[in-house]
């Protein structure tokens, strides 16, 4: 019988990781679940343990809360694919604890696994906030020189998911719940960290699995709720933020605009022959984006999901 076996990074954010594992307590297929604390002084361990420990196959790791994202999802995955527990047929999946989802979701990725054996698969990601606008789950690279890519169904609403195709195809994957066939994690390996401390893990990733010749797929018929305003400082488009805090993201581990960890990420995965074109539009883009977020506040996502609309129209064109 195929096991899922989450991988959940955690720090100082009790609430939400014992909501997260609350969750995962009341799937109809239970899965495994390894929980990496890196750190935390809010008493995230005690409380999993006290609330969790007759409910779910909880295994908690420590952490000296230094390993970010990156570190703590790959003591995670090391960990369960080391364990005489995990079978080649076995999904991991690698979710991260601010997200909360309905009690099937367990049992529809391993019933589309059965369907899409080598693929990995993400839900739909919705927004908390707002309970019916979707928010990105995977991205479509459409020219690496330009740095321009295309968000499928980001923007739209979740209830006119029935109008989606079952799968949408991508290049690239989140990884707020991304399930992963365990036979292909062994022959890929671990995320890349440490080069990749916090950001970009899951994208070099998946893009790694894309070529190796997995299917990524983005899937109508899982959902998962972001919390989308406990993203941290970063990560939330025109969602507060001030001039000082865009420098400061620019070198800050947690900050997805870290443009260190930018560059690692593509001399990792961008085609040699883009690289310089590529970090060159990146940064621009960096830099308009979270100026137009300061400026705009919350419409700039409106305007990005307008342009991601075009994006995707001007790909429906290409013969």
């Amino acid at each position: 019988m195929t096991q899922i076996h989450a991988v959940i990074a955690a720090h100082n954010r009790a609430e939400l990781t014992l909501a997260c594992l609350a969750c995962l307590a009341a799937q109809t297929a239970p899965p495994a679940v390894t929980l990496v604390d890196d750190g935390s002084t809010d008493g995230t361990e005690s409380r999993a343990r006290e609330t969790f420990q007759d409910k779910l196959a909880l295994r908690i790791l420590k952490g000296d809360g230094n390993l970010w994202w990156g570190g703590a999802t790959y003591k995670g995955i090391k960990a369960v694919l080391a364990s005489p527990d995990t079978g080649d047929n076995d999904l991991l999946c690698l979710m991260n604890d601010d997200i909360t989802f309905g009690p099937d979701l367990c049992a529809t990725a391993l019933a589309l696994h059965a369907k899409h054996p080598d693929a990995l698969l993400h839900p739909l990601v919705v927004d908390d906030t707002e309970r019916d606008t979707l928010l990105k789950a995977g991205t479509v690279m459409v020219s690496w020189a330009l740095s321009l890519t295309q968000r499928p169904l980001e923007g739209l609403q979740l209830s006119v998911r029935h109008t989606f195709p079952e799968v949408t195809p991508v290049d690239m994957l989140r990884a707020q719940a991304l399930f992963i066939p365990v036979a292909a994690a062994r022959r890929l390996g671990n995320i890349a960290w440490p080069a990749l401390v916090h950001y970009h893990g899951e994208t070099e990733y998946t893009w790694r699995a894309k070529r190796a010749g997995h299917p990524l797929f983005i899937c109508r018929d899982m959902e998962v709720y972001s919390a989308a305003e406990a993203t941290g400082p970063f990560n939330a488009p025109g969602r507060g933020g001030t001039l000082r805090g865009f420098f400061r993201s620019l070198s800050d581990p947690g900050s997805p605009n870290n443009l260190e960890h930018k560059a690692r990420f593509a001399l990792l995965a961008c085609p040699r022959r883009a690289l310089v074109p590529f970090l060159a539009v990146d940064t621009v883009k960096v830099t308009v984006r979270s100026l137009a977020g300061l400026a705009m506040g919350r419409r700039i996502e409106g305007a990005r999901h307008l342009l991601n609309r075009v994006f995707e129209r001007i790909g429906e064109k290409k013969p």
